[in-house]
């Protein structure tokens, strides 16, 4: 198919139509119609404190590190560097319409605060098409990573500008703003990785039996929502420190975890979790769009705005691109080049959607034009959704970008550091490993499956295939992975029948 319809469309789409309802069954009664929009009006607290911190916490600890490690330059390039070029080009650019009387007015730091606030991408619609079509995983995971790193600089640039927004702009407000720029990085940064160590720690050490999955699986969410909240507390970013909580989670609090079907059941609860609350944030944006009041909505505003947004990714897409290949040589693992090629650069482009993390943002704005904002937000949010999400199968096909790719043992080690690193580096990760990790789980932790890697992936892949390539009866039915079946039991059965457990799980003569 040259479309795809992902689910965030649809429950965005099922917003409009709830929101649509509305005004049919209150028309002529103002009073009734005022009281649905006060009970579906979106509850801020709900969001910050309990949709956001799983969301941006899975989107973290269940990245494919190989992918995500080996291009960690890139990705930050285009995360840090490439937010703040789209910031600027619609902060200025919202000076410039303001200028022209095409749009209200507002303050330069509105303008530029929001600008931070739109550039944040959440390209959700886009990977759930890679994952389906197994799109090349070094595409996938750039994609991926940027979108994670992208939310963390979105929300700490949009810190930065609102200080200007009640202050007076002057030389010393700039660098205070770059000030505490770097301050809530370092100071979430810090408290994501004392919490995320503190989380291994207790499961290094409680007394818990190999089969309790869902005790495991709860102490790890709720590590989400301990790093979030702290670091809110200390008037830091918690979007920042649950990212950087999930990084640290993956290594430490991952591999304390007792047995294979702990660890898939952690990544598949987390991952309905986290699909829920994206499916609840888009939900409520198709109802805000249908159930806006006409003074909220500025259409000159939302397309000028939208124009921009797509002017400050192309701009930050092909000049970054150009720099990282001018400065790349060395090839891939697979032989092609660490380049990124032209159809690439704009499968990448076509990937910048907009969604939840811009309407958490928007949603807290503190400015008098929080409505208009709220409501260009939702407008755009959708508009990306229907026009970019949609058509990504499409764009696939014209840019011939390669699909079918499996990620399988892309993950055969253990350390948090995959890529080539310095012998002092190595050391470091190998003492912290002695003190937060579980060194009986040692056999258990030396190959992290596939399964453990992308929850999504299907029951093909699983490890608990036979030799002949036919799923194990006695660990699956009706094709679910028995959560009771555990790594000792698997290697226990396989000596029984006189077959040896491979790294990989699967089992061979001996």
């Amino acid at each position: 198919h040259w479309y795809s319809i992902s689910e965030s469309l649809i429950f965005t789409l099922a917003g409009l139509f709830l929101g649509g309802m509305v005004f049919v069954v209150t028309a002529g009664d103002q009073d009734l119609h005022d009281a649905f929009i006060r009970e579906l009006e979106f509850d801020e607290g709900l969001f910050v404190l309990i949709l956001l911190p799983i969301i941006i916490y899975e989107s973290s600890y269940t990245l494919l590190k190989r992918f995500f490690f080996r291009q960690l330059g890139k990705i930050l390039l285009f995360a840090i560097l490439g937010t703040l070029m789209s910031t600027l080009v619609v902060g200025f650019g919202l000076c410039g319409f303001m200028s022209a009387g095409f749009i209200p007015e507002m303050q330069w730091a509105e303008a530029f605060a929001f600008g931070a606030v739109i550039s944040a991408i959440d390209p959700v619609a886009t990977l759930s098409v890679f994952r389906s079509l197994q799109v090349d995983p070094w595409l996938n995971g750039l994609v991926y990573g940027e979108s994670v790193m992208n939310d963390a600089a979105s929300i700490v640039m949009y810190r930065a500008f609102c200080t200007f927004i009640t202050k007076k702009a002057s030389l010393e407000s700039a660098f205070a703003g770059i000030g505490i720029f770097f301050w809530v990085m370092f100071g979430s940064t810090m408290i994501g990785m004392f919490v995320a160590c503190g989380g291994a720690y207790v499961l290094k050490y409680m007394a818990l039996p190999h089969n309790d999955t869902r005790t495991q699986a709860v102490i790890i969410f709720l590590v989400s929502y301990i790093s979030f909240q702290m670091a809110e507390l200390a008037e830091l970013s918690g979007i920042v420190g649950s990212l950087v909580c999930g990084f640290v989670g993956k290594h430490f609090m991952h591999r304390n975890l007792r047995s294979q079907a702990a660890r898939t059941f952690t990544l598949d609860f987390m991952g309905l979790l986290a699909c829920l609350s994206e499916s609840y944030i888009f939900l409520i944006v198709g109802i805000n769009v249908a159930i806006n009041r006409e003074e909220s909505i500025n259409f000159p505003f939302i397309m000028c705005t939208l124009l921009l947004c797509l002017l400050g990714r192309g701009l930050n897409i092909g000049l970054l691109s150009g720099v990282i290949n001018a400065f790349q040589s060395s090839g891939r693992p697979d032989g092609l080049p660490w380049k990124i090629p032209r159809n690439y650069q704009l499968v990448m482009f076509h990937a910048g959607l907009r969604g939840a993390i811009a309407y958490a943002l928007v949603l807290e704005f503190p400015s008098q034009h929080r409505n208009l904002l709220l409501s260009c937000t939702s407008w755009i949010i959708m508009i990306t959704l229907v026009c970019l999400g949609c058509s990504t199968p499409f764009m696939l096909k014209k840019m011939n970008v390669p699909t079918g790719k499996s990620t399988s043992g892309d993950e055969k080690v253990s350390s948090a550091v995959p890529l080539e690193a310095p012998t002092s580096m190595k050391r470091f990760v190998d003492k912290l490993d002695s003190v937060f990790v579980d060194e009986r789980l040692s056999n258990l932790n030396t190959h992290i499956d596939q399964r453990d890697l992308e929850p999504t992936q299907s029951l093909e892949m699983s490890p608990y295939k036979s030799s002949s390539g036919s799923l194990d009866s006695n660990r699956h039915s009706g094709g679910v992975v028995n959560p009771l079946m555990d790594s000792e039991q698997l290697r226990s059965d396989s000596g029984k029948s006189g077959l040896a457990p491979t790294t990989d799980g699967n089992t061979s003569s001996p």
